[in-house]
């Protein structure tokens, strides 16, 4: 409850602030009769949406129902903060165009050239000033590709890792990540059936399930037993995202308990040439066999709150998921965020695949929009820190229906001797 009432109030606040800078840096907009009811109108719209969706409907709707809602909200509020960051943009141009208008020329000797119009002027003028007052409209209707790019479909590609002393044997193994299916409104089981038969064309040596699997909980079971048709040489294996523990932990556990896919909650799994394994964990007397493989699941920090020491949550976990791992073997960290990868980095793991940030949901070349001013955040992609390497990926799925330039993926991981 404390999650809506901050919503609802983060929508207020950004209604208020598109108003103000509105009348401040865009006034001949707003004394227009369209531009004002526009703009109340926007964030009204904003606001009704969502209180529909969470309030009136809950969560019994059907599916269709709360996807319409869901895209409609999410091109209104993507369209709102657009709108905001358009108005900042508009006043700093207007500020410049002020500064520079009043600069007084320096005298010149006259030369000959053709008379110039003062009606010239003024046309150029309006027009750069109509442009610039354009410029929060064009925005918030931009945000519909955005929604329209997460009706997209799913992106297969490969990814080529090199590492340095790679076991011969590894060389070109195969792995499939999948991460954030986030099954509801967006993405059914009939579209992860769809996949799965895909897939299931392509050979696979490890079919990783990293978090968030189903926002529907009446649809994990059957998830599990998709995923578990991909055929894989040596298994399928999950670990925990946040929305397990959003939807009920419990459940989720006892759901993967009863199914075909390990779950590794901070413990480890060594890999035999034949697909067996041994199971290790910090409350088992187990000890794994000599394997090249050696696959850990990490914890997520989720019911920690927002304060909490991560760097030690995320150095337990990796420890905890490695403890009895063989010296000499390959070693994969599965993490719902990539926030473990510097642990997993001083701790020696070769591999990370993580996900969680969907690439921050707007993306450029293959790398998010956000990779800038927030590089540590490790948000979409490849990423290398000594002998470790870390892939996250955008998802399969997502729970707010808004991707530019961000595409949906389910990308396999080959690994190659550098």
């Amino acid at each position: 409850m404390r999650f809506l009432f901050v919503l609802i109030g983060s929508i207020v606040a950004l209604g208020l602030i598109e108003i103000l800078l509105m009348r401040l840096f865009n006034r001949e907009v707003w004394q227009t009769r369209w531009g004002k009811a526009l703009s109340i109108g926007w964030p009204v719209a904003t606001l009704l949406v969502a209180f529909v969706r969470i309030f009136v409907l809950g969560e019994g709707a059907p599916l269709w129902i709360v996807q319409v809602l869901m895209e409609l909200a999410a091109f209104l509020l993507v369209g709102l903060l657009a709108s905001i960051m358009a108005l900042i943009l508009v006043g700093i141009i207007k500020g410049a165009m002020r500064a520079f208008g009043s600069r007084k020329p320096k005298k010149l000797e006259p030369k000959k050239a053709e008379p110039v119009s003062t009606a010239s002027l003024v046309s150029r003028r309006e027009f750069l000033k109509t442009g610039v007052a354009a410029l929060p409209a064009l925005a918030a209707v931009g945000s519909g590709f955005g929604v329209v790019g997460s009706l997209s479909g799913i992106r297969r590609f490969d990814v080529p890792l090199k590492f340095k002393n790679l076991p011969p044997e590894l060389e070109g193994f195969r792995i499939l990540h999948l991460s954030d299916l986030h099954l509801g409104p967006f993405l059914n089981l009939s579209d992860l059936e769809k996949l799965a038969e895909e897939l299931s064309a392509e050979k696979f040596d490890l079919v990783t399930l990293i978090g968030d699997v189903a926002d529907d909980l009446d649809m994990l079971s059957e998830a599990i037993r998709i995923v578990h048709s991909i055929p894989s040489r040596l298994g399928h294996f999950a670990t925990l995202g946040n929305h397990e523990y959003y939807r009920g932990i419990h459940r989720v556990r006892r759901t993967f308990d009863s199914g075909p896919i390990p779950l590794l909650v901070n413990e480890g799994l060594a890999l035999t040439g034949n697909g067996s394994s041994d199971r290790s964990d910090t409350t088992s007397s187990t000890t794994s066999t000599s394997s090249s493989i050696f696959v850990g699941g990490a914890d997520d920090p989720v019911t920690m709150g927002w304060n909490a020491d991560r760097e030690t949550f995320y150095r337990n976990a990796v420890e905890s998921s490695f403890d009895n791992a063989d010296s000499d073997s390959f070693k994969i960290l599965l993490t719902h965020r990539p926030g473990a990868f510097d642990q997993a980095v001083s701790a020696g793991i070769n591999l990370s695949l993580a996900g969680h940030t969907h690439g921050g949901q707007v993306g450029f070349l293959g790398r998010s929009m956000f990779e800038p001013v927030a590089e540590e955040f490790y948000l979409w992609g490849k990423y290398k820190k000594d002998n470790s390497q870390l892939y996250t990926s955008s998802g399969v799925g997502h729970w707010f229906p808004f991707r530019l330039g961000c595409p949906a993926e389910a990308p396999t991981i080959i690994l190659t001797r550098a």
